[in-house]
């Protein structure tokens, strides 16, 4: 994610902005581009609110807490480096028409969910397990590609995908990554895998007949390295354990030869080369929950806060056996005051208490009412939530900082 290591402001702070040419990329907090531009100036180009894109993005923005993430380019390259970045991370607003609201969900992860979903459902066929996600690794570029096996017949679902009508974005998520899994060119044809990507996200999918058949005629052996993840929120089948790759003995080349008498590889032969990188896919799921602390810290960075010392604390009651970390200023608050709502962990809220997480997180909104353990707050959104007090950070907002 290169475009992570850029300076960068929130989207209401745009007036921070330098006055310098340069490349910029709109992202959220779930780390989705959803803009790649380029400016002469970016100060003026995202002054007030002539960017054609500025409806669609301030409307979605108390949501999904936008970034302008910028990087100083010279003018005379600044058509080749946006053109660059747009190719890499094929953001949803690019090439599209200008709107007054953004898609709930872009096309592409809407595409990539539904896909994870059929190949994860069960059929007569397939009764116990049709896929399997290997595991991930991280290229030089910091993309992240998830290896996913499936039956030789899903690669018809797959093709389907790639020819879809009406969706432009689609079709460019789909391509084809090439290689020669370590092997003499000379004497052999480069393997060719389906890839689908998703911003900084590469799904690669291969036929992982042999080790499919294995889990599904070994019980034990399933259950030993089997368990169930989530991707994207859609439950998946996943390798806990990737030592069983190196259990099986896999055919890695074909039989025959192509007329200029080079060998084929089959998909074990890129099992084998990238087993070393793999990694299993919890990982990825625990680093993509610890992404969202960067935005938490910028959220809390309203250095401006004009709090009265006067107002009376409010105090949670709990066990005395349990300790509890509230935010300072909690027992600062009022009714009536407006705050800018964080969850200090949003998996485990999303979960527990039934919420979204993209609901609660990151809105702002007014406090209705101030219990011994929780907090009812109205949100600008127009939803009424109780949190508990340890599950939250509050901001509270002085005049200026009101929406």
């Amino acid at each position: 994610m290169e475009w992570k290591n850029w300076s960068y402001v929130l989207f209401t702070e745009r007036y921070r902005l330098p006055s310098c040419s340069g490349i910029y990329v709109i992202a959220d907090v779930n780390n989705c581009v959803w803009y790649v531009g380029q400016a002469t100036n970016l100060k003026d180009r995202w002054a007030g609110r002539g960017h054609h894109r500025y409806p669609q993005l301030i409307r979605s923005n108390r949501k999904l807490c936008h970034h302008i993430y910028w990087q100083p380019v010279p003018v005379d390259f600044l058509d080749e480096e946006e053109r660059y970045y747009i190719d890499l991370f094929k953001p949803e607003l690019n090439g599209c028409k200008v709107k007054k609201y953004l898609p709930k969900t872009p096309q592409v992860e809407r595409e990539i969910k539904r896909l994870l979903t059929v190949i994860n459902k069960p059929t007569s066929l397939f009764p116990i397990i049709r896929s399997v996600v290997a595991g991930y690794y991280e290229d030089n570029d910091g993309i992240s590609s998830i290896v996913i096996m499936i039956t030789v017949n899903d690669f018809d679902i797959l093709y389907k995908s790639t020819k879809k009508r009406y969706s432009a974005e689609v079709k460019k998520a789909w391509g084809n990554y090439q290689t020669y899994c370590g092997r003499n060119e000379e004497q052999y044809t480069y393997k060719s895998i389906p890839i689908f990507t998703l911003n900084n996200t590469r799904f690669e999918f291969i036929q992982g007949l042999e080790i499919l058949e294995y889990l599904w005629n070994e019980p034990n052996v399933r259950e030993r390295y089997v368990s169930n993840t989530q991707l994207f929120g859609i439950e998946v089948k996943a390798l806990k354990n990737l030592s069983i790759l190196n259990e099986l003995t896999l055919e890695e080349e074909w039989r025959y030869t192509d007329y200029q008498g080079k060998k084929s590889l089959t998909d074990a032969a890129y099992i084998n080369y990238r087993k070393h990188l793999l990694q299993p896919v919890f990982t990825l799921d625990s680093n993509t929950r610890t992404e969202k602390e960067v935005y938490q810290s910028d959220a809390l960075t309203l250095e401006s806060l004009e709090v009265s010392l006067e107002k009376q604390p409010i105090a949670a009651k709990v066990d005395e056996s349990e300790t509890i970390q509230l935010d300072p200023n909690i027992p600062l608050l009022q009714v009536g005051d407006r705050v800018m709502c964080m969850l200090k962990d949003p998996d485990k809220f999303h979960y527990k208490f039934g919420y979204k997480w993209t609901e609660i997180d990151c809105a702002i909104g007014t406090v209705k009412r101030l219990k011994q353990t929780e907090i009812e707050l109205k949100l600008d959104s127009g939803l009424t939530v109780n949190v508990p007090l340890e599950e939250i950070i509050l901001n509270p907002l002085n005049k200026v900082d009101r929406i």
